[in-house]
């Protein structure tokens, strides 16, 4: 993974926080070159802090069928299952 800073190691929580903005991007259910989806907003809840270097995504996104959807997301490591993450979408065709 590129280092936000020029030297600095990632902590493991950090880069948890990184992969989990990617969850609605891996479980699209829609043509991306017919349709915009950005996300609104983020949430993320850990329910302990992530181990080691691997994070682990298991994404699935809904259309709401009115321009809105929602990515939900399963986060784990290597050890098992750290939280989850949610993302508002905003879908509309280009």
């Amino acid at each position: 993974m590129i280092p936000l800073l020029p030297g600095e190691a990632i902590a493991p929580m950090a880069q948890t926080l990184l992969i989990a903005d990617t969850g609605s991007g891996i479980s699209r259910t829609l043509d991306p070159r017919q349709f915009i989806f950005i996300n609104v907003d983020l949430t993320v809840v850990l329910q302990r802090d992530p181990v080691g270097d691997w994070v682990r995504l298991d994404a699935e996104t809904s259309m709401g069928g009115t321009g809105t959807g929602l990515a939900e997301t399963q986060l784990s490591d290597t050890t098992g299952v750290i939280g989850a993450a949610i993302q508002t979408l905003l879908v509309s065709p280009r």
